[in-house]
């Protein structure tokens, strides 16, 4: 077992790892960029368009609403999630910033 390690980080050091966090996996970037066009989407279509379980999507969408990237309103068409509007600009600027070709990379060998 591992042990705790007591650090109390800043709150503004806090909110940038979930931050990083939201968009640390391709499909919660995708979800930002499909509500950028839709503007407000369900968890229905969230887990239709993914071909993901609802429960799959829920994760995802609790990581971005952790970091302040959506809102989330309950309604009888299920979940309805937006983007923070105050956020908007920045999250732009952040896709733009990361649009980039990735490397293979198999082995450390190949920074030599």
């Amino acid at each position: 077992m591992g042990s705790t390690k007591h650090f109390h980080y800043s709150e503004e050091t806090t909110a940038i790892s979930l931050f990083g966090r939201a968009f640390a996996h391709p499909c919660r970037i995708k979800m930002v960029e499909l509500l950028i066009e839709a503007k407000t989407l369900n968890n229905q279509e969230f887990s239709h368009y993914f071909g993901m379980t609802r429960s799959t999507i829920h994760d995802h969408l609790v990581k971005l609403w952790q970091a302040g990237v959506i809102e989330i309103e309950s309604c009888e068409a299920g979940t309805l999630v937006s983007l923070n509007m105050e956020q908007l600009d920045f999250i732009r600027q952040l896709i733009s910033l990361f649009s980039f070709q990735t490397k293979d990379a198999y082995h450390l060998g190949v920074l030599d």
